[in-house]
């Protein structure tokens, strides 16, 4: 069976607002990773992906703001 014309517009057009919709729910979570890997100050700069990632971030989260003491307490 053939399909018309208008069914398959009606679902290109479905995939690509399910496309969009994808990328405007999953950006912010992309930012937040990609941003957690830059440099202090780097974090509003126009390049998206660090030039030298590091992991200083993680080092400074898990052990000069006990962020273990307050995970174990949220838990």
């Amino acid at each position: 069976m053939a399909r018309s014309n208008a069914a398959i517009f009606r679902r290109v057009l479905l995939y690509v607002g399910l496309t969009v919709a994808a990328v405007v729910v999953l950006f912010p979570f992309f930012w937040m990773v990609v941003t957690a890997f830059k440099q202090p100050g780097q974090a509003f700069t126009p390049e998206i992906f660090p030039s030298n990632p590091t992991l200083e971030n993680f080092r400074r989260v898990l052990s000069d703001y006990g962020f273990a003491k307050y995970f174990v307490n949220s838990v």
